[in-house]
Order: C-alpha cells, then structure tokens, then sequence
C-alpha cells in the first residue's frame, strides 16, 4: 500500500503545480494591490497606513513582474481577442448591475454614460502594464539569448488560459462601484482589523470572479463546438440570475432610498445567487439544455409577471408562501385578459 501511495506522488507533476500555485500567488497579490491601495487612496489614509501603503507597493510591483514573467507563453492574437471580449462583457455586465441596483433611483440616467462610470478604465490601465512588460520582459530575454534559461524554468509550464482569467478578474477587481462597497466593509476599524478583513475580502471575490469567468469562457468554447456540458449550464444560469434579478426588482419598483440605498448589494448578490442554484438544479435534474433553458425562461417570466401584478394589486411583493397562490392559474386570469400573458411570455423566450 505504501509503495503505491509512493508511486502515485512520484507520476505526479509537482512542478506543474507549483507553477499554477506561483501564478495564482502573483494574481492574488496583483488583486489584493490594487484594491488595497484604492481603499486607503479614496478614504485619505494613505499616510495614516504607511507602511501598508508600501507593502501594497512592493508585493505588487514583484507580482506584476512575476505575473508578467508568465504571460510571455500566452502572448498571442487568442489572447488579446478573448480579453477584448471579456472587456466588453464585463462593462455591459457591469453596468446591468448598476442600472439593476438604481432601479427605484428617479435621478438615475441610464444614457449618462460617463457620470455613471460606464467606461471602467483603471484595470484596463494595469491589464496593459502587464502586457507591456511581458513584451519588455520577451525582448531583453531575445536580446541577451536567455530564451533557453528562460526556457528550462519554465519547461514544466504549459500554456494556459488561466492568465487570461486573471486578467479579466484584474479588470474587474479594479471597478470603482466594487471597491466604493468594499471599502464601506473594511475601512471602519483599525489597521489591525483592516489586513485581515480586506484580504479575507479580496481572496474571497478573487476566487468568486476567477470561477465566473472560467466558466463564461468555457461556455463560449462550448457553444463554439456545439456541445452543451455544465459550463454553458452554469453560465447561462448566470445569466439568468442577471437579468431576472432586474425584472423581479422592476417589478417591486419604488420611488426612494433607504439607508442612503436604493437597492442593497447584499439582496442583490444573494438573489443572483438563488436564481443561479435554482436554475443549475434544473440543469443537472432534466440534463437537457434546451429544454431546460425554455422552461426556466418560462418559470422565471411567469413569476416575474405575477410579482408585478400582486406589486399593483396589493402593493406587496410576491412571497414564498404564495407559491399555493400561482397553483391556482385561473386566479390570474381573472384579473388580467388571457391574451396579455401570452404576449408577455412570448416577448420573454424571444
């Protein structure tokens, strides 16, 4: 039994994963710094946190380079068009959420784009350092001929589209709207409680964000070979949380703010995340995609539907308890003309 165990830890490739632990490390920090400093530069205490302040500097400086050192394998035109990509989605994904989370704002413009920091550009700025030094970093290795040093430390690294995923996670680390939150989490108590609940903090979203975005890239390749698996039902289970977190939100729309909030980021992150394991239960239980997808699309719409209607009739938001109530579909129908909901599902699949 021993000599098994010993045999199976001897096949393993220990420098592979100690690679991928290194290049998550840099990316961890990279985050971590750019949160960081944000935080102690938006609440004026940077001089207050000195030596934070430089330990931010330093660990991300030598995580840049580190990262950067990395990338080089990765540097190509399928790099660049999927970050592009990424980019964009992110600012369209972003700004959902922000319109989601100002619904019952009567100030808020949807078309100001630039009051409303649509163009999100501080994690695009160290997304291009990065491939800036990586293109550096490749030059003087040509330059000097240490490609072959290069080479053998990193001949156990094989090329990856996790550099890709953490770059899109810096991008997103970086959105102000995101930071403004964490910053109201963190940065009321003490600067020994201040490490630990921004790393905690950081390491969490870290994690969150670099799963998303494997599994949105996935989905693509996915739909790109015609073959549905669990990531384009997950991605798309996301997305759903996205879009019908605004149409059940629309549907209880008011006028006004409460606690300076007009939609609290906790209901909001939590009801993605109820949609989300709903409709991935779905998933996983019928185990056909298309079908699925219509009959989560036609769920979804339907209590959307009936929670802007209790909305108007009661003036109170559809409740688990009234799940008796949506058995009852004539109970529906008596208050609106038939036709009407037909024309609102078919505008929802379509």
């Amino acid at each position: 039994m021993i000599e098994k165990v010993k045999t199976a830890f001897g096949v393993i490739n220990w420098l592979k994963y100690l690679h991928k632990i290194l290049l998550s490390t840099f990316a961890f920090y990279i985050s971590l710094t750019i949160d960081g400093y944000s935080i102690l530069a938006e609440n004026n205490i940077l001089n207050s946190y000195s030596v934070v302040k430089y330990f931010f500097i330093i660990s991300g400086i030598l995580s840049i380079i580190g990262f950067s050192a990395y990338l080089i394998i990765d540097l190509n035109y399928k790099t660049f068009f999927n970050l592009f990509f990424g980019f964009i989605a992110y600012l369209i994904v972003s700004y959902f959420l922000l319109i989601t989370r100002n619904i019952n704002n009567s100030d808020f413009n949807v078309w100001k784009h630039t009051d409303n920091h649509f163009f999100e550009y501080r994690g695009l700025i160290v997304v291009v350092l990065i491939i800036i030094l990586s293109f550096i970093i490749k030059s003087i290795l040509d330059k000097f001929s240490l490609k072959d040093l290069y080479s053998s430390f990193f001949q156990e690294y094989y090329k990856s589209d996790s550099t890709i995923y953490f770059l899109i996670v810096f991008i997103i680390l970086s959105d102000s709207k995101l930071i403004s939150i964490i910053s109201k989490t963190v940065s009321d108590g003490k600067i020994a409680d201040f490490i630990p609940k921004l790393t905690l903090n950081i390491f969490l979203l870290f994690i969150t964000f670099y799963c998303i975005v494997r599994i949105v890239y996935k989905a693509i390749e996915a739909i790109r070979n015609n073959n549905p698996n669990f990531y384009l039902s997950a991605a798309t289970s996301l997305l759903f949380g996205v879009i019908f977190n605004y149409t059940l939100q629309y549907g209880v729309k008011t006028e006004g703010s409460l606690m300076d909030m007009f939609v609290f980021p906790g209901a909001t992150a939590y009801q993605i995340t109820f949609i989300f394991v709903f409709c991935i239960i779905g998933y996983l239980i019928i185990n056909r995609y298309v079908i699925t997808t219509f009959l989560e699309i036609v769920f979804w719409g339907v209590i959307s539907l009936v929670n802007y209607l209790k909305q108007k009739m009661r003036n109170e938001p559809l409740l688990v308890s009234d799940i008796s109530w949506l058995k009852e579909a004539k109970l529906l129908t008596k208050y609106i003309d038939g036709t009407i909901i037909i024309y609102a599902l078919i505008a929802i699949v379509f």
